[in-house]
């Protein structure tokens, strides 16, 4: 049990935003503790796309020349059609560097992005992990907090004491509830269909699709179209109950 090193901040979760704000906290020296439910970084792509504020944040964190590799920025805009693919509107992108100093629409594979984010934490030796690893308590204890995890291997429990626990841990954060119970639900919650593909290099299909977004505004069943990149290609379709 590791009660007797009491961290300064532990940050719960290790996606996008845990790794992030870890890598912001690290250059001030404090110790700081990361725990994360997977061993693996999540194979699947979730977001694609962030913007030339992200980008900055990239810059500040001093990994955006790496971030610009596996990114590219997008000059293509936005088609808005209708069912019956009929240009209803085009939404013409911007190809100046935006108020943040970089472009402002970027492309992305996320577990590439994630993968950099990481070994960014390399560079300090006041980080420390803890992976494959479930919070599943919270006790207040004086002017600290205990947590308690259990090993998805060991299956054994184990114990840490922080001053500041951060909360990267998504919607069904045990951090969040332990902050407050009461979530407005706004009642939007609808179900899409999520269909990422790798494209093969000389697809002759593939050249025949655009390279810029096409958003179908048919109101029986919307859909989205996306070009990542060369290589991959998203499609988000509305599921109906």
């Amino acid at each position: 049990m590791d009660e007797n090193r009491s961290f300064d901040v532990i940050i719960i979760g290790l996606g996008p935003v845990g790794a992030v704000v870890a890598n912001l906290l690290a250059p001030f020296n404090i110790s700081i503790l990361i725990i994360e439910k997977n061993k693996m970084i999540h194979p699947t792509p979730r977001a694609i796309h962030f913007d030339g504020e992200v980008m900055r944040i990239f810059q500040n964190i001093g990994l955006s020349s790496y971030i610009k590799k596996i990114a590219r920025p997008s000059f293509q805009g936005m088609h808005f059609v209708d069912k019956n693919n009929k240009t209803l509107l085009v939404r013409k992108a911007n190809k100046d560097i935006g108020d943040q100093g970089w472009y402002n629409n970027w492309y992305f594979f996320q577990p590439e992005l994630e993968k950099i984010l990481r070994n960014g934490l390399n560079r300090f030796n006041n980080v420390s992990f803890r992976l494959g690893e479930n919070l599943i308590k919270i006790k207040d204890f004086k002017n600290n907090c205990i947590l308690t995890t259990n090993c998805a291997v060991s299956n054994k429990k184990k114990s840490y004491l922080g001053k500041w626990i951060i909360g990267c841990d998504g919607t069904k954060s045990l951090v969040s509830n332990k902050i407050s119970k009461k979530v407005t639900d706004f009642g939007f919650d609808e179900k899409w269909l999520v269909i990422d593909l790798n494209i093969k290099k000389n697809s002759v299909r593939a050249k025949k699709l655009p390279n810029y977004t096409v958003q179908h505004c048919n109101p029986i069943r919307p859909m989205t179209r996306c070009c990542i990149s060369s290589s991959k290609r998203r499609w988000e379709i509305k599921i109906h109950p």
